[in-house]
């Protein structure tokens, strides 16, 4: 986990982190921070499906500020109907705000 994060740090997708954080969640599926930097390497290569999927495989384990508030971003960016759009958009403004409760100091969330 702690090499794919490292590789993470790059602003563009990294195969190799890639490989050494999906084989940390298959090991150890409570690992929240690699389901959250797994989902970020999604959201690097586009595939905000995927992304939405890791972030929620994460709140699965631990409610955390980090997976809202990435869950959050996903949740506008996928490519649905209008109406499916609307409840997306007000999930994503709920998961903003619990992140926001859970730290009303962290600037990231605002």
């Amino acid at each position: 986990m702690l090499l794919g994060r490292t590789l993470n740090v790059t602003p563009d997708y990294d195969g190799k982190a890639y490989e050494y954080l999906s084989k940390a969640v298959k090991l150890d599926p409570k690992l929240v921070e690699a389901w959250n930097h797994l989902g970020e390497l999604y959201l690097k290569k586009g595939d905000v499906n995927n992304a939405k999927k890791c972030f929620l495989g994460a709140l699965t384990h631990s409610k955390n500020k980090i997976s809202l508030r990435k869950l959050s971003m996903v949740l506008r960016q996928l490519n649905v109907s209008a109406e499916e759009r609307m409840a997306n958009f007000e999930d994503s403004v709920e998961k903003a705000k619990q992140a926001v409760q859970m730290d009303i100091k962290d600037g990231q969330s605002w």
